[in-house]
């Protein structure tokens, strides 16, 4: 079977994501939204979910469609490829992958205090903490956190050109259980792309 390649931009761009969007969601964390991914003139509309403890988040990549799952509670992302009925998973406290993993290097930045809350805005909707997170004294990101959701409604990533994340047309709600589910047809793979024995 042919291995499955992420292009390191991708692969930033999900661990990335994962961190912006928080990894504590509260009993009363339960939505959907438009996700946006805005980098220059372009503009990515895919569908995000959150159903306590678990999030979904939809992203496309040189046109392919993927899904990320992540359960809060146990501590684990699932990358799916639909398209190839193929899934990686991740343990977020795993050492190994600091040094390799962008999301648990950011994860890291936080933990060393560099994060400054700098206002409150409204955005979409909803109010906002306002945070500016630093490291060796350069803007790493701004984040937009609602306290209502638990969720950081926008995200500019000033370390790739500025991108711009943000959460739009935000509907409270329980969400169906089964989208926080891999498919029972999916093989799993490994972060070399090829097959996990079971």
């Amino acid at each position: 079977m042919k291995p499955i390649k992420f292009t390191k931009k991708a692969i930033f761009s999900i661990v990335f994501l994962l961190f912006c969007l928080g990894f504590s969601v509260p009993s009363h964390g339960q939505f959907s939204a438009e996700f946006i991914q805005k980098s220059g003139p372009e503009e990515v509309v895919t569908k995000f979910y959150v159903q306590n403890p678990f999030y979904r988040m939809e992203f496309e990549e040189a046109g392919r469609k993927g899904i990320v799952l992540v359960d809060t509670k146990e501590g684990t992302s699932k990358v799916l490829m639909p398209e190839q009925k193929m899934y990686m998973e991740m343990k977020s406290e795993d050492p190994r992958q600091l040094m390799k993993n962008p999301f648990q290097a950011l994860d890291y930045f936080k933990s060393m205090g560099a994060v400054k809350k700098i206002g409150k805005e409204t955005i979409n909707g909803y109010v906002c903490d306002k945070y500016l997170i630093q490291y060796e004294g350069k803007d790493l990101m701004t984040q937009w956190f609602s306290e209502k959701l638990q969720f950081a409604i926008k995200i500019i990533n000033h370390s790739d050109e500025d991108m711009v994340l943000e959460l739009r047309n935000i509907k409270e709600g329980p969400q169906d259980p089964s989208l926080f589910k891999v498919p029972e047809d999916y093989q799993q793979m490994n972060m070399s792309g090829q097959p996990v024995d079971k």
